[in-house]
């Protein structure tokens, strides 16, 4: 089995070293592909810092005008060499074993054309928070679209199945990789392991927590049920699970008590499923005591 890594890089100096330590720190040569996103700061020198310091001669720098994470992703599984395609982003890091640990777990799931597992996020204290996938073994489609259980950056996929499934959508900047895992899924067997693989840099106003990226979420969603023809109740729980995620991130944002709408989508979510009460009950309670909190506490 040959894997390529494939990194999209866009103004990434100050996180790239980590990142590709990460990767020589596995126990299976790989084949390393760095795609640069029309980059403007030191990202080729610390490129080629760890390319020395690594002995590896075969790692592949590529350069490509600013055209989004999804062309570079795209780019780089055309010109990559290996049967299996390894995602990481240049913010996050693998820890140690990761890919030797999905190798073995594919022995068990021969027919998974895409791997995945758990990850641990990191904001900017520092802090972690675990979030492992809520499927344990195969899963398809139908999983999906309750929640993305692929978390970045643990995929590990079938060159020609992503190939196949036309790659990422370069018109989508938000909620790409949810959109392509989707489609994946509709044509071929994936499989998740409940273990935690890799760690997810969540930084300042994290694109996941945010509304814009919340909406786009719900572009795909919907997209991919009507590719299925099925009916809205058909999607109901993950629609619920997108307005309740939305609306915890307008109930922490600090401009103000009641942040405008928060009632609004707790209803939705509700209305789309009504076993979400307890969710519903415990951000409510949240806001509640929030708002008896002096201005500035």
């Amino acid at each position: 089995m040959r894997i390529s890594v494939i990194i999209p890089a866009w103004n990434a100096a100050p996180t790239l070293t980590r990142a590709l330590e990460s990767v020589v720190a596995q126990t299976l040569p790989v084949e390393v592909v760095v795609v640069d996103d029309g980059s403007t700061d030191a990202t080729f020198e610390v490129f080629e810092a760890a390319r020395r310091r690594a002995g590896a001669s075969h790692w592949r720098y590529v350069r490509q005008q600013n055209a989004g994470p999804s062309a570079a992703r795209n780019h780089a599984i055309r010109i990559a060499r290996g049967d299996w395609v390894a995602l990481l982003d240049a913010d996050d890091y693998w820890y140690p074993r990761k890919l030797e640990r999905q190798i073995a777990f594919l022995r068990s799931h021969p027919d998974a054309a895409v791997a995945c597992g758990g990850v641990d996020t990191e904001d900017e204290r520092g802090e972690r928070r675990r979030l492992l996938p809520a499927v344990n073994g195969y899963f398809g489609w139908r999983e999906l679209l309750v929640e993305n259980v692929v978390f970045s950056p643990t995929p590990l996929a079938r060159r020609e199945a992503l190939l196949a499934a036309g790659g990422f959508d370069e018109t989508r900047r938000l909620a790409e990789d949810w959109d392509l895992w989707l489609r994946m899924a509709e044509r071929f067997r994936m499989a998740a392991q409940p273990l935690a693989l890799a760690c997810y840099s969540d930084g300042p106003g994290g694109l996941h927590r945010t509304a814009t990226m919340l909406a786009a979420s719900r572009e795909v969603l919907e997209a991919a049920a009507s590719r299925r023809g099925l009916p809205p109740r058909k999607i109901r729980r993950g629609m619920a699970g997108l307005h309740l995620a939305e609306a915890c991130a307008r109930a922490a944002d600090p401009g103000g008590s009641r942040p405008a709408g928060v009632g609004r989508l707790v209803f939705k979510a509700l209305r789309h499923d009504p076993a979400r009460w307890g969710a519903a009950l415990r951000l409510s309670t949240w806001m509640w005591l929030r708002s008896l909190r002096p201005r500035g506490a």
